[in-house]
């Protein structure tokens, strides 16, 4: 029920906001904003799925989108960003690896 909830009020925002922008009342780069602030749907993903005590594959998700928000927002230094961006895949073998074998997870 919480889920739904969480999930209904999240749908609800994103709507608002983009009807406001639609309207021409905040004007807004779509493209930068998009292509900077992607990760927070991982995150949000992430969050919900942890409400849900789907904490593995919930954590998981909280993670990426951490370490992608961390990256659009040039918070990490570059050879750390290289490293992620070359080895990011590794970490979703191990995920679905897991789903695969654990499915109490």
């Amino acid at each position: 029920m919480m889920g739904r909830v969480i999930t209904g009020a999240i749908l609800v925002l994103i709507g608002v906001f983009l009807l406001i922008v639609n309207l021409g009342i905040l004007h807004l780069n779509s493209g930068h904003l998009l292509s900077t602030w992607w990760p927070l749907a991982l995150i949000l993903l992430g969050s919900l799925l942890l409400t849900m005590k789907l904490y593995f594959l919930g954590g998981a998700l909280l993670l990426y989108g951490l370490l992608f928000l961390a990256i659009s927002l040039n918070m990490l230094q570059s050879h750390v960003v290289h490293a992620i961006r070359v080895w990011w895949p590794f970490g979703l073998l191990i995920i679905g690896t897991v789903l695969i074998v654990n499915r109490r997870v």
